[in-house]
């Protein structure tokens, strides 16, 4: 697979490699994913995550790895969708544990639903940042009042903010990784 795939890095797939899909998707690098998952490592164990813009998947399929109880992939390009269900098979992933939604982040976003969502990953194609400022100012009604927002941006960018403050950030190569959650959470940590 090589080239085109992307390793689970910890978790009960450790080293397992998951297709891309389509030569257009842009995985998170490694380091950068290790630092996200050791940022979130704790409030992963049960939760219900989202993968916005899901590519190949490799954030759900982390997550699910590492203790998430359920991952919602949603993407829009039936390519990546191929490549994220293939991925589900290869990994013996069921339905209990995914979902897989062939449709605009936006439109996911904009429809209510009753299950709350402890972790929620946005990381649209670059050079997007309307999109991606979109979604994190959609995304509120669907987390839990202690939910996180990993965003995913070029180094030279930075994230509206809506309503949430950084909790964490890191830029490393050209990517800036932050890590959101609410302003009206108060938290210990």
């Amino acid at each position: 697979m090589g080239r085109n795939s992307v390793r689970i890095i910890g978790g009960k797939w450790r080293r397992r490699r998951i297709p891309l899909g389509s030569d257009r998707i842009r995985p998170t690098p490694d380091r950068v994913r290790e630092t996200l998952f050791s940022w979130i490592q704790r409030d992963l164990q049960g939760t219900s995550v989202l993968d916005l813009f899901a590519g190949s998947g490799a954030l759900g399929f982390e997550s699910l790895s590492r203790g998430a109880s359920h991952a919602t992939l949603v993407d829009n390009d039936p390519e990546a969708i191929l490549g994220i269900r293939s991925a589900a098979a290869a990994l013996g992933v069921g339905d209990e544990e995914l979902s897989v939604v062939e449709r605009s982040a936006l439109d996911w976003l904009s429809r209510p639903r009753a299950a709350k969502l402890g972790v929620a990953f946005i990381d649209p194609p670059y050079g997007c940042p309307a999109l991606r400022d979109r979604a994190i100012s959609l995304i509120r009604p669907s987390l839990t009042e202690c939910a996180l927002v990993y965003v995913e941006c070029r180094a030279c960018e930075t994230p509206k903010h809506c309503g949430f403050e950084v909790f964490r950030q890191m830029r490393g190569g050209n990517v800036n990784a932050v890590l959101l959650r609410r302003r009206d959470f108060a938290s210990d940590r």
